[in-house]
């Protein structure tokens, strides 16, 4: 596994991944909730607490609640590696769930779960966000030709940013 991270102003952090057959521990967040955007292959979230699994497909999207302990990777079987961006909007904090923990909480199989995918609650952050994917559009530019997996990456990161804004002012629309 290899990323890469971008920390902004007004506790924004925005981080591509890079994901073969490793998985991340499982851990939670109490300050904020990760939006998951799949850039690249199929990814499986899993959600400790509740026994649920969410599966993404490329050009999908989860937010996993505050302070649920999960943990996502790799289940593509026709690609070596998935792609995914993760956004982060408060103050960043991480802590692992202990293995002697999870082995109490894992007597179950997951449950594949219905979910919503590609809807999240920005917290009033839609304007940072819109400044932050200005900034990538910016740094894409800079990017010397040569670099393509560069350009790559920061491609998916302008993707993923802009599915995240357009869902979002659509869902609200949908409200008003």
């Amino acid at each position: 596994m290899n990323f890469k991270e971008f920390n902004f102003d007004h506790n924004i952090r925005i981080c591509v991944y890079n994901v073969g057959r490793e998985s991340l521990d499982f851990h939670k967040h109490n300050h904020i909730a990760d939006i998951t955007y799949c850039a690249k292959g199929k990814l499986a979230i899993e959600m400790l607490d509740s026994h649920t699994r969410v599966d993404l497909q490329q050009g999908e999207f989860f937010q996993v609640p505050r302070a649920q302990k999960h943990r996502c990777y790799h289940i593509a079987t026709d690609t070596e590696m998935s792609r995914y961006v993760l956004i982060q909007i408060g103050q960043f904090d991480i802590e692992f769930i202990k293995q002697e923990a999870i082995a109490c909480e894992l007597k179950s199989d997951f449950v594949h779960s219905a979910l919503s995918k590609n809807q999240c609650e920005l917290y009033q952050n839609a304007d940072k966000l819109q400044d932050i994917l200005s900034w990538f559009n910016g740094k894409l530019n800079e990017v010397a030709l040569e670099d393509s997996n560069q350009q790559e990456e920061i491609q998916d990161i302008i993707k993923g940013i802009d599915d995240v804004l357009k869902s979002t002012q659509i869902n609200a629309a949908l409200v008003d």
